[in-house]
């Protein structure tokens, strides 16, 4: 059936129909990112908080696939890269967590630290506390201490074989055979 001007018309409603359709669109398009907002704010504390406690823990790959993880939230922020490079910062020098164990009022963690940079009076109180956090299994902090022990009192035997047993805890060949090198060197009757 032909409706006079029916085209005009029908060809109105299709314009007017798409203009509404772009109107509820982007309607739709605001309420959602409105609504989304607290989710994506959730998502990133609770997966910021998974970072931070496999940072404590010392699991770094952990830690940095948590913080990538963020990106995917907000892809435009600095923040995770920042939290990325801090991990890979404290892998290679615990030290530098020091602000972040303060942060989070981790004292232990702090009384570690200390333990192990502290700068000690003789090498056999320095050794002592060292095989200590080695006995508390925190053998990257007893190697920081041990080395540390070993750079100030070189002739120190058992500095030396120390430092060779936590290598070895810790999986580090090269440096464990370097210190039963230097121990022995020392004395050779060092078993």
């Amino acid at each position: 059936m032909n409706i006079p001007g029916g085209e005009r018309l029908l060809s109105s409603f299709s314009v007017l129909s798409k203009q509404a359709r772009v109107l509820v669109g982007g309607f739709t398009v605001a309420i959602l990112l409105v609504l989304i907002q607290p989710i994506k704010n959730h998502a990133w504390n609770t997966i910021l908080v998974l970072g931070d406690q496999a940072l404590a823990e010392r699991h770094f790959d952990q830690a940095r696939l948590e913080y990538r993880k963020l990106r995917l939230i907000r892809w435009r922020s600095s923040k995770p890269q920042q939290l990325i490079d801090r991990a890979n910062q404290a892998e290679h020098d615990i030290t530098t967590l020091r602000p972040f164990y303060g942060d989070r009022g981790d004292n232990e963690m702090l009384q570690k630290l200390d333990q192990a940079t502290k700068d000690y009076s003789a090498p056999e109180a320095a050794t002592v506390q060292c095989q200590t956090l080695a006995n508390e299994h925190e053998f990257d902090l007893a190697l920081l201490c041990i080395q540390k022990t070993t750079a100030t009192w070189p002739n120190y035997r058992d500095g030396w074989l120390t430092e060779q047993v936590i290598a070895q805890k810790l999986g580090k060949t090269g440096v464990a055979d370097t210190a039963h090198q230097k121990a022995l060197k020392l004395d050779p009757n060092t078993p």
